[in-house]
């Protein structure tokens, strides 16, 4: 048997385990004596009866004991050697039912077992040395046995050996992870706080740079987390107001420092030209009185869409005729077609800028663009040409105000019409001049200032009471203040006088959509829209409504039908769509 035989593959608890077996055995019998085997009340305590030796067997455990006969009075049991024969033990045999003592154990051991050669007769002192020399080298062996699975154990937590190479490349990696740590900002300033304190301790024992550290570091935090609660609100707002502030002030800067802004002149004599769009079709290109064919439709109440292919006519002709881009103008912004309008007037102005006319156009329709300084600066020119003495003053960009232009223009009420530059002999005779007082008006208006924009409206109605214009305007100015009922009577007026009027009829469809009537303010606008369908064929008929759009009239009639939750034809409302297919439900 081999001692990996005896020893056995499998843990200290294994039932393989044939050494862990015989000392259990030996200790049973030396504790309790030996007992017949049998079952066990614990099964895995249960003893396992091995089979008898055989003559080979025997004729070593011969040698075994000569051996130690000759060697017992000069050295105890050198159980050293005995480790390299233990290969050639085989397990004693189990002991016989009755309790032996050990004085006779050697004997009892002859007895039962007659294939054994007779064997030397050992003394007491010899039978005790051999016990105790073979309970140490059991003992030996259990200890080897778990220093070698300890090992083991270890092995597989530490994992795989490295060979040198591996070592090297490893600790060469640490140190370069550990020098990476160091650069690490929190790293940077805890050395940076840590040779500030030796720097100021030093000269100091250690223990009192410990307690001085120690207590600079306590101080710092808890005076830390103690402000906390107080003032992190007020850090962080002081904190994120500074942060609006700088962002505010940048945003401002580049908004001033804007090229586009600083070379953007309001001024509609020196400022830039929006561009005009001229119709692609048009039948007057080839009529010499384009101009007089142009009043006599305005004047008849003809389509404003005709009239404006006349006038487009006059100006391709003759670019700088002032009053042909005037009447092109007012027709566009009588059309709800504002930017044409605009760009119109601009070159009305820009021909003639004495054009007082044009330029209280141009300046309402800057208005109704939002485009406030435009309008400012156009009022100021036309203060300058009519009233000059109150318009002395620097025109430059700073002075163009709100406050300003209306200071100017009650300067000049106060005047009179009587003082005025251009005046006719029945202007003169009148108390004030109405078109100071529309100026005023629309200056109001500009800063919401409604009943005061209500008051001079009317002013100026008073002297000029078929004035279609002044009618919109003041409806205009009625509807923006709450004022329906008043604003719609305005607007029929105004249409009573021009019902080819289409901002006034766009004008009325919106006091309509505000007060719920949907339907009727939807007839308005599409009653408005068909005003712009230019009939121009030798049949007369044609649906073209031209390259000038009003988008505002389509885009306000989309959401009228939204707001009567029909977005069937809400998605039908665009530029492109016959308005015949409108026909079957509304009016117009």
């Amino acid at each position: 048997m081999s001692f990996q035989d005896l020893v056995g593959s499998g843990s200290a608890c294994s039932t393989g385990n044939s050494a862990m077996k015989f000392v259990d055995h030996l200790n049973k019998n030396k504790f309790n004596g030996f007992k017949h085997p049998g079952p066990r009340e614990d099964f895995n305590n249960m003893v396992v009866r091995p089979p008898p030796p055989n003559m080979a067997d025997q004729q070593l455990v011969n040698e075994f004991f000569e051996k130690q006969k000759n060697d017992a009075m000069l050295d105890s049991f050198k159980f050293n050697e005995m480790n390299n024969e233990l290969n050639n033990v085989i397990p004693a045999p189990p002991p016989p039912p009755t309790q032996l003592t050990s004085t006779n154990w050697a004997n009892e051991f002859s007895m039962n077992n007659t294939n054994f050669l007779p064997a030397p007769q050992l003394t007491h002192e010899e039978e005790k040395a051999f016990e105790n020399a073979f309970n140490e080298a059991i003992k030996q062996h259990q200890e080897l046995e778990w220093q070698n699975e300890f090992i083991r154990q270890e092995n597989l937590a530490s994992g795989p050996v490295l060979q040198n190479d591996e070592i090297k490349e490893f600790e060469k990696i640490y140190e370069q992870h550990a020098n990476q740590l160091n650069e690490d900002d929190w790293t940077q300033q805890f050395q940076e706080v840590e040779r500030t304190l030796n720097s100021e301790s030093k000269g100091k024992g250690k223990e009192e740079e410990y307690l001085d550290w120690k207590e600079e570091f306590e101080k710092n935090a808890y005076s830390s987390i103690d402000q906390l609660e107080g003032d992190e609100n007020q850090d962080f707002d002081d904190a994120w107001e500074d942060a609006q502030a700088q962002a505010w002030e940048k945003e401002f800067e580049e908004y001033e420092s804007n090229d586009d802004l600083l070379t953007t002149d309001p001024d509609p004599i020196t400022g830039p030209l929006e561009p005009y769009t001229f119709e692609t079709i048009n039948p007057y290109l080839d009529n010499p009185n384009a101009y007089e064919e142009g009043l006599k439709l305005l004047e008849t109440g003809g389509s404003l869409s005709t009239a404006a292919l006349a006038f487009e006519a006059v100006v391709q002709k003759d670019p700088k005729n002032s009053e042909a881009w005037l009447r092109l103008g007012n027709i566009q912004a009588e059309n709800e077609k504002e930017r044409p309008a605009i760009a119109a007037l601009q070159r009305a102005v820009r021909e003639n800028p004495e054009n007082l006319e044009a330029l209280m156009s141009l300046a309402i329709s800057y208005t109704n663009e939002a485009m406030n300084l435009e309008a400012y600066s156009t009022l100021d020119r036309w203060i300058k040409v009519q009233y000059p003495q109150v318009g002395k003053s620097n025109t430059g960009r700073t002075h163009i105000s709100h406050e300003h232009i209306i200071n100017l223009f009650l300067e000049a009420a106060r005047l009179g019409p009587s003082k005025a530059v251009h005046k006719t002999p029945e202007s003169e005779a009148l108390a004030f001049d109405p078109d100071v007082q529309s100026g005023l008006g629309v200056l109001f208006f500009n800063d919401f200032d409604y009943d005061k924009a209500v008051d001079c409206f009317k002013a100026a109605l008073s002297v000029r009471p078929n004035d279609y214009l002044l009618w919109n305007r003041l409806g205009a100015t009625l509807a923006n203040s709450g004022r329906c009922e008043e604003a719609s009577n305005a607007y029929y007026q105004a249409l009573e006088i021009k019902p080819t009027f289409v901002r006034c009829r766009y004008n009325l469809g919106i006091a309509c959509m505000n007060i719920g009537c949907y339907k009727e303010a939807v007839e308005h606008f599409l009653g408005a829209l068909s005003m712009h369908i230019i009939r121009y064929g030798k049949d007369g008929k044609g649906d073209d409504a031209g390259v000038n759009i009003s988008d505002s009239i389509w885009e306000t009639l989309r959401r009228t039908f939204v707001l009567m939750e029909r977005h069937d034809l809400a998605e039908l409302a665009n530029p492109n769509t016959d308005l015949s297919v409108f026909e079957n439900e509304f009016e117009f």
